[in-house]
């Protein structure tokens, strides 16, 4: 794809390797790494 694309993808590819945990609640998935939350999924309602 495009490289701004690419640098997205690889970003979040990079995000994905850190997390060493996960928690879901009320419709929020959060992935954390050790020392911060990294990615925040929100569910449609």
């Amino acid at each position: 794809g495009p490289p701004d694309r690419m640098q997205l993808e690889q970003t979040y590819a990079d995000a994905l390797a850190a997390v060493t945990r996960w928690s879901v609640s009320s419709g929020h998935l959060q992935l954390s790494d050790s020392n911060a939350m990294v990615l925040e999924f929100v569910t449609a309602e």
